[in-house]
């Protein structure tokens, strides 16, 4: 069985399913969810007096890391995995 690449993905990549899309597209998804909700529970801490050690800063900067950092790694996963 030979693996077809598609017109606009790298040489040799796998095409992917529409399960595996789909998983792709909602992980990236909800790692761009969870980044806004840090940085919405940052504005709102700041906007409410917070210090930059409170709770709301502390996770809110947490939370957009995290996504982020999520993104980042989902932008170059392919099917069958790692990376």
């Amino acid at each position: 069985m030979r693996l077809r690449s598609s017109s606009g993905a790298r040489a040799g990549a796998p095409r992917l399913g529409p399960v595996d899309r789909a998983y792709l597209a909602s992980s990236r998804a909800l790692s761009g969810l969870l980044s806004l909700i840090g940085v919405a529970m940052l504005i709102s801490t700041l906007a409410r007096g917070g210090g930059p050690l409170a709770l709301g800063v502390v996770l809110g900067a947490l939370f957009a890391v995290l996504g982020a950092a999520r993104l980042y790694m989902a932008r170059g996963a392919r099917a069958g995995g790692s990376g």
